[in-house]
């Protein structure tokens, strides 16, 4: 949009064959910095055995991970799943890409609405509203970034998740910009919904007396003392050895 404001112009991306002839110094003086690199790799990469790994990627764009009659459906399915998990393992083997790039590039380009890109803020909008455990993680581990967006997932559907986590993430950067009585209607929502959890949380479980008044108490056997004036091996009933002793 500053581009836009600027030169009052909007250009479409180019096409990987026409970056995989550029030289990254012209990529470095368009602005790309570091990336330039990556981005020169990665066209290169794609073009290689006559496109195969561009053809097959673009084939899950005429095959959409979720079909429409699938779409309220709470859960991504197994295959789904699977198909997911393979393009972001394929994308990761290009040169700069990462999971959270790769699942960008599935979710905006390639139809996988279940994908969830983590990064620290959306770790942190999942610890914050909606998995408290997770702020237990020290780090953002594959697993954690997987159960981050199995969050998205749970609660949003297969089918909205990718976009839920687009919404919330712009939200998080610009909630100061936010108007004021926005700002607290979220934040009243959150202490309402945190509430209601703790509620239903507190309804299953029973309280701790009521759940030690139920057990059966244990009785202790009482020991019975011998008088004080039996002494041991006084008679072969007291030593077992004395016993044997007197036998023989």
């Amino acid at each position: 949009m500053r581009e836009f404001e600027v030169r009052r112009a909007l250009h479409a991306w180019p096409r990987s064959a026409v970056l995989a002839k550029a030289t990254e110094r012209s990529l470095r003086d368009l602005g790309l910095g570091y990336r330039a690199a990556y981005i020169s790799q990665a066209a290169r990469r794609l073009a290689e055995e006559d496109g195969r790994m561009l053809r097959w990627l673009q084939s899950f764009r005429a095959n959409p991970a979720v079909a429409p009659a699938d779409a309220m459906a709470a859960q991504e399915s197994e295959k789904e799943r699977e198909r997911r998990l393979s393009v972001r393992e394929e994308l990761c083997r290009l040169p700069g890409i990462g999971a959270k790039v790769a699942d960008c590039v599935a979710l905006f380009g390639l139809g996988f609405h279940g994908a969830v890109p983590v990064d620290v803020h959306v770790w942190r909008i999942t610890v914050r509203d909606y998995e408290p455990a997770l702020r237990e993680a020290k780090s953002l581990t594959p697993a954690v970034y997987e159960e981050v967006g199995d969050a998205f997932r749970r609660r949003f559907g297969a089918a909205f998740a990718g976009w839920a986590h687009s919404v919330l993430f712009g939200a998080e950067l610009a909630a100061e910009r936010l108007p004021a009585d926005l700002r607290k209607e979220m934040e009243e929502f959150r202490t309402w919904e945190k509430q209601q959890k703790q509620e239903k949380k507190a309804a299953k479980k029973p309280s701790a007396k009521a759940a030690q008044a139920a057990k059966p108490q244990k009785k202790v056997p009482a020991v019975r003392k011998k008088p004080a004036s039996t002494r041991m091996g006084s008679s072969p009933d007291d030593c077992p050895v004395l016993g044997i002793h007197w036998l023989w």
